[in-house]
């Protein structure tokens, strides 16, 4: 099932959530929604930036109507529905009516974003790592719900493929709204937000009617649902107006192409042709100082996101930030990641990360970005600063001819809290123990054995539930700011009073009861006979 709004999504944002900005991705869309971070650009720079950055939008309060509404979105492998309670003109209760398509284990893990809804009265909440089409859906039936208790309407189709593994849409089931004109001959173009990015078309108009529509570039489109999207031309040529239905299963790109097309035809009512895609007139003020003197060069920074630790690179040109340039990003879902990058625009433009706020919506990816960024800058700012002398590294002893090393293996149930609403799953935990024994004689013939043992790895084998392969690299290397388990065992040489990795709770609670049910066998420390 597909959802078509009769309102713009601006409006309808205006009138859904209170008193706060909300960002509205702009021509460069949403990025896969697949574990790899492999869409990131290179290099972002001053110039670029204005085409990356978004729009700022005020919200007014409007008062929900009391009552019980549905609300369809398409989910993983199809159709999510959801009954969503208002009461006292708020949020109250939010009910998944169906949801047969999707796996029970990851739209389990999904329904979290319910409470979420709840307890922000928004819908404007992350997704859920590791059940992020789920999590859409059912935040995008809430939306398509409370469209109908602010007063709007949904027209609402069926034949909705799902999701899938296809990337997360970009464009919008937004319909702009366009009058029927008439047209000066010429050729035109338009550009418009398609499924994976910019879809641009020529319009060419000869004897006052559309005579021919061709797609001038869509690269970011799935070429089968594009295909089957161009249906939308032939019919608008046929009816000699953009307002035609879009193609069913391919929502998204055919009305990217319709929204261009109707870009096209307004410059073709007022005679001016625009040969190159619109943009917005966000071009970065370069008489903007940064708020610190920096030195020339390249500099990298690491920040704390949602799924783990975002690196990225800063390069200072005339004392100015020229680009940022993300260089990791691993654990980030890159569909939010993606919005998250809007503060990168922002920090360029502003020439600090002061005064910069986070994304609505990407809260901790962009607050990692940020925090990257301002670490880079720090160092920019401290370049010339005199260094402080490196100590002298401590001469590793020569290791004794008695040096062994043990493996001691434990298995590990991960058990759901009751908060993060996943499935149990077991693993296999491997802890590799170094030994050194060193004999001594004293002058008086005395001999001591000193048995010194240390923890020199930590390894996770065989999880049963392999998508939780995030959350246990997190427990055991930690992040920027919080020290792995791994780290803590080594810097105490002991098992007792580790602390658990925030983000990774449940799998660093297995794999420190698995540490301490051998801690006996490990027996940590220095013994002297």
């Amino acid at each position: 099932m597909r959802i078509f709004y009769h309102k713009s999504a601006d409006a309808f944002a205006r009138r859904l959530i209170p008193g706060i900005a909300v960002l509205i991705l702009s021509a460069w869309g949403i990025a896969s929604g697949g574990a790899l971070m492999d869409a990131l650009p290179e290099l972002t720079t001053t110039a670029e930036a204005a085409e990356l950055e978004t729009k700022e939008n005020s919200i007014k309060v409007n008062t929900f109507t009391d009552g019980e509404y549905t609300g369809t979105a398409a989910g993983f492998g199809g159709d999510i529905t959801v009954k969503v309670t208002i009461k006292g003109g708020k949020i109250t209760d939010i009910a998944i009516v169906s949801a047969e398509k999707e796996t029970p284990s990851y739209l389990k893990r999904a329904k979290t974003v319910i409470d979420r809804i709840l307890e922000t009265q928004s819908t404007e909440v992350d997704v859920v790592s590791g059940a992020t089409y789920s999590s859409n859906g059912i935040i995008n039936a809430v939306k398509n719900a409370l469209i109908k208790a602010s007063g709007g309407t949904v027209t609402e189709t069926t034949d909705s493929p799902g999701l899938g593994n296809t990337a997360q849409p970009g464009g919008t089931t937004t319909v702009e709204p366009f009058t029927d004109g008439t047209y000066q001959d010429g050729t035109y173009t338009g550009t418009a937000a398609g499924f994976g990015g910019n879809i641009t078309v020529r319009v060419t108009i000869a004897g006052g009617k559309i005579s021919a529509v061709d797609i001038v570039s869509a690269a970011g489109e799935t070429p089968s649902y594009l295909a089957k999207a161009k249906a939308v031309i032939s019919k608008v040529i046929s009816k000699q107006s953009p307002n035609v239905d879009v193609v069913s299963g391919a929502t998204y790109s055919s009305n990217g192409i319709l929204n261009a097309i109707k870009k096209a035809l307004k410059q073709a009512a007022s005679g001016t042709t625009d040969t190159e895609p619109e943009k917005e007139d966000t071009e970065p003020d370069t008489t903007v100082k940064p708020d610190r003197s920096y030195t020339d060069g390249r500099y990298t920074g690491t920040g704390e996101g949602y799924g783990g630790d975002i690196t990225v690179q800063v390069t200072i040109l005339n004392q100015r930030i020229d680009a940022i340039d993300v260089m990791s990003a691993e654990g980030e879902t890159p569909s939010f990641f993606t919005r998250a990058r809007a503060v990168i625009t922002s920090i360029l433009n502003k020439q600090t990360t002061k005064n910069v706020d986070v994304v609505s919506g990407a809260t901790y990816s962009s607050k990692g970005i940020l925090d990257a960024v301002e670490q880079a800058l720090d160092k920019a700012a401290n370049a010339n600063a005199p260094e402080e002398p490196e100590p002298e590294p401590t001469p590793e002893p020569e290791p004794s001819e008695e040096t062994e090393t043990f493996t001691y293996t434990a298995s590990a149930m991960c058990k759901d809290d009751g908060e993060e609403n996943f499935e149990d799953y077991s693993m296999t935990i491997r802890f590799t123990v170094k030994q050194e024994t060193k004999t001594e004689t004293d002058e008086n013939g005395k001999t001591t054995t000193t048995v010194t043992r240390t923890l020199a790895g930590l390894e996770v084998t065989d999880p049963t539930s392999s998508s939780n392969w995030n959350w246990i690299k997190r427990a055991v290397n930690g992040t920027s700011s919080k020290a792995g388990i791994l780290s803590q065992i080594q810097r105490d040489n002991s098992v007792s009073g580790i602390d658990v990795v925030t983000g990774a709770t449940c799998s660093s609670r297995a794999i420190i009861q698995a540490a301490q049910s051998v801690e006996q066998q490990l027996n940590l420390g220095t013994t002297v006979k």
